[in-house]
Order: C-alpha cells, then sequence, then structure tokens
C-alpha cells in the first residue's frame, strides 16, 4: 500500500524554531509510516544544518539541493532581474510545488512561517488538498505591534494551528480566526556532550536563540554587569549569532566572563554546563523552545512573564524558574533580572526544587505528545481518503 504523503512547507532549510518543530513533525509522522518531507520555499540553506537533516533521515524535497545548481540559478536570476524578467528560480520552486501535489498525491499541506503560508494559498488554489497554517507568533507579533500584514493564507487556511493559547487568544482577537493550540516540544536528540562540570567553578548563566534584539540580549548583559558585583564568580554564555550578539560581542570586549559560542550544531553540549537559563524576549513570546532546551537538562530558567512564556513556565504544580516582569517600553526590568541572578545563585536549595520542577514540566512537552496531537486532529483522518 502507498504510504501517504505530507509536505511540510518552510521557508528556508536553517535553525530557528519553526524550522526545527516542522523537522520534528517530518521525523515523527516518518515513523508513523507517512512519507513527510520538508519543502523549502527558499533555497538558501545552513548546509551544516542540512547534513544534520540528513543524518536523521529527514527527506527534503527541492530541486536545488546541489550547491553548485543553486549557485546556477542564483546567476540566472541576476541575469533575467536586469532584463526585467520573471525570478526563474520562484517559477520553478512554484512548479515542482504544484508537481509533487499532482504526482505523489499529497494528503496534506502545513506550512510553518508568513511566507510559506503564502506561497502554499498561492500555488494550491486549484488543488483538493488541505492546506493547514501553524501559527508560530509572526501574525501574532504583528497584532501587537500594529504591523500590517497578509492574512489571506491564514484567514482561508483549511485550519489553523496555534503553538500556545496566546497566539490563539490574539489572531482570534485581531481577525477572529478561530484555531486549535498545539503545543510545541522538544524531542531527543543524539548530540554529543561535553565532560561533567567541576565542582566549585564558576556559577554559569546560559542564553539560546537568534542574535536579534527582541530577545532581549541586551538586557541579559546588563543583569550580569549588574549581579556580578554581588556573585563575582559569575559566568554568562551566549550561543547563537545575529546582528544584536555581533553589537554586544564588541560593546562588551572587555568582559572575559561574558562567553560569546556563535552559533553551534550541539547547544546542549553547552547548555548542560550552565546553572540557570535567561529567556528575556521583550513584548511577546509565541512559546519559547528555549525554555525546554534548559528544562530537558533540569535547568531553571529566569524568564520575562510576556506571551505564551508563562504558559510554559508556570504550569500547575508549581513554576520552573522565576518570571520577571517587564518595564513600559516590553523589556525585562534589568534590576529584577540582576536580583533573580543573585538570588538563585546563592540559594542552592531553591535552584533545586525548581530543577526538579523543571525537568516535570519537560516531559509534559516531550514531542511525542506533539506529534500525537498532529497525528489524530490533522492527518490521520485525511491518510485513508
Amino acid at each position: 500500500m502507498r504510504k501517504p504523503v505530507v509536505l511540510v512547507v518552510v521557508w528556508s532549510i536553517q535553525i530557528g524554531g519553526a524550522e526545527t518543530f516542522a523537522a520534528d513533525l517530518c521525523d515523527y509522522l516518518n515513523k508513523k509510516g507517512v512519507a513527510a518531507c520538508l519543502f523549502p520555499v527558499f533555497s538558501t540553506w545552513d548546509r551544516a544544518y542540512y547534513a544534520t537533516l540528513r543524518s536523521r533521515g529527514i527527506r527534503v524535497a527541492s530541486l536545488f539541493r546541489g550547491r553548485w545548481l543553486d549557485y546556477f540559478f542564483w546567476k540566472a536570476n541576476a541575469v533575467a532581474a536586469r532584463m526585467g524578467l520573471p525570478n526563474l528560480k520562484d517559477r520553478l520552486t512554484a512548479h515542482y510545488f504544484r508537481y509533487l501535489i499532482r504526482a505523489k498525491k499529497v494528503k496534506v499541506v502545513i506550512s510553518n512561517s508568513l511566507d510559506a503560508d503564502l506561497f502554499c494559498h498561492r500555488y494550491r488554489a486549484h488543488n483538493a488538498v488541505p492546506h493547514w497554517v501553524v501559527e508560530h507568533g509572526e501574525y501574532s507579533y504583528a497584532a501587537v505591534d500594529k504591523t500590517p500584514i497578509d492574512t489571506s493564507a491564514l484567514v482561508q487556511a483549511h485550519r489553523v494551528v496555534s503553538v500556545s493559547r496566546w497566539c490563539q487568544a490574539t489572531i482570534a482577537e485581531k481577525w477572529g480566526v478561530p484555531s486549535r493550540v498545539i503545543y510545541n516540544g522538544w524531542q531527543a536528540t543524539h548530540e554529543p556532550l561535553a565532560a561533567k562540570r567541576e565542582e566549585g567553578t564558576a556559577f554559569r548563566l546560559g542564553m539560546i536563540g537568534r542574535g536579534v534584539a527582541y530577545k532581549g540580549w541586551r538586557e541579559a548583559a546588563e543583569a550580569f554587569v549588574q549581579a556580578r558585583k554581588s556573585v563575582p564568580a559569575l559566568e554568562l554564555h551566549f550561543v547563537g549569532d545575529g546582528p544584536e550578539l555581533a553589537a554586544l560581542r564588541q560593546e562588551f570586549a572587555h568582559e572575559h566572563s561574558m562567553i560569546f559560542h556563535g552559533r553551534i550544531t550541539a547547544p546542549q553540549a553547552v547548555l548542560q554546563h550552565v546553572n540557570v537559563g535567561l529567556v528575556l524576549s521583550r513584548h511577546y513570546e509565541a512559546f519559547g523552545i528555549a525554555l525546554l532546551d534548559f528544562f530537558r537538562l533540569g535547568k531553571p530558567v529566569i524568564a520575562t512573564r510576556v506571551g505564551a512564556i508563562p504558559e510554559v513556565v508556570d504550569l500547575p504544580g508549581g513554576p520552573g524558574g522565576l518570571l520577571i516582569d517587564v518595564d513600559e517600553r516590553g523589556h525585562a526590568r534589568i534590576s529584577e533580572v540582576a536580583n533573580a541572578i543573585v538570588r538563585l545563585a546563592q540559594n542552592p536549595s531553591e535552584r533545586g526544587k525548581l530543577s526538579q520542577r523543571a525537568k516535570t514540566i519537560a516531559q509534559a512537552f516531550h514531542f511525542e505528545k506533539t506529534g500525537q496531537a498532529y497525528w489524530y486532529q490533522i492527518i490521520e483522518p485525511h491518510t485513508h481518503d
């Protein structure tokens, strides 16, 4: 019997919350007997990440998997642009998408970013295949920021999934779009871990994510400097890259206890050594997968009380960390973050209780539960059509 085919559409093959979710969903569905594969709309890839996907057996459906072919079409597009011709790569990607839907008898298309949503909405218009939009936060952030956004794919999707109750409430209030909540989750990997941290070394803070300003990197750096007045043996480990981190690396070059690791393919090798994680998003956060990066290792967090973060940190039974209020700008209050750092550094008993709670919360968000929800609520009903 032919396996049902599901296309999980992403913007590109690169590391990010939506992309990690999409890869994990493909992995789960493949184990359920579905021929699920990633379909990237934009073909500039993170090649190291692509190699990781291949090692996990995750398939990528694209005409541009080869580096030289990708390079050739970029050059061809440059020539076409000078001649006023349409983008050849985009046209080929659209044709290939429609071909796969027809030839492989695709059962469901699941898109995971605004651009991917709009691409699917535009190019599956003449096909009966159901289109599911997963709201990872782009629509909700636009609603909060009052930024104009094209919601045609969201409004006309067969079904919308929100990764948190906060996203669900935000898009319902702004556009009247109903959605069901399926929380994101973490999936066990075989990342190499470094040796166990020696006793008596510095108290370590960690932060992971995209190096953009709204993630609150600056607040972390400034709170660290303030907290170190009370806890001299303090280290701050930043894992990620981007413009904000690049600027902070220069500004705080004199702070030798502030360590910039850049983007690494096995972040758990660094995170396992920290004592407390920082998740200091400004204004909003659709889910906060970084919370689970810490919780799965038993690391409590200091996090801002914005968006869906409280939904993940403060479950019935007790929190897995300390929640910090934001100021009138939507930024974490530096003094409160610094006080929380000192509090956890100087109270190992409280930190131990939060650590145990973090492990319990992590189990509530294991990707097995996420995958089951997608299977039973979305995909399974279409696989027997």
